[in-house]
């Protein structure tokens, strides 16, 4: 496929590009100077960037192409998967036989005893 079909092709899907631009980068003003953007890794700046992206084309061309939806749920699934994992490695790592049994979590249940 030539770069010009190519470019007739997107277009059709997406819209204008220069209207895909002043939306995507609107969007992506709102997220960069919000107050939270400073607290975020760059695996997260990068998803909302990505995330902005997909949503200026789904509002600038056809709502109903999947593969937008399935790319916004993709970049988000990408940082609570690794969120998750992160969480887990903490949790592991504060329950380890090396950290010694101040580190481990309080038992759950029934309290003991503590009648005289």
């Amino acid at each position: 496929m030539d770069t010009d079909t190519l470019l007739a092709d997107r277009e059709a899907q997406y819209g204008s590009f220069s209207n895909l631009a002043e939306i995507s980068q609107s969007l992506k003003t709102v997220i960069t100077t919000s107050h939270g953007w400073l607290n975020l890794t760059d695996d997260q700046r990068e998803a909302l960037d990505l995330i902005a992206m997909k949503i200026a084309r789904i509002l600038n061309g056809n709502p109903n192409l999947i593969d937008n939806w399935d790319d916004v749920a993709g970049y988000a699934k990408l940082i609570s998967r690794r969120l998750r994992l992160s969480l887990r490695e903490d949790l592991e790592e504060s329950v380890s036989p090396e950290a010694g049994p101040q580190c481990r979590p309080a038992a759950t249940g029934s309290p003991a005893n503590t009648s005289p």
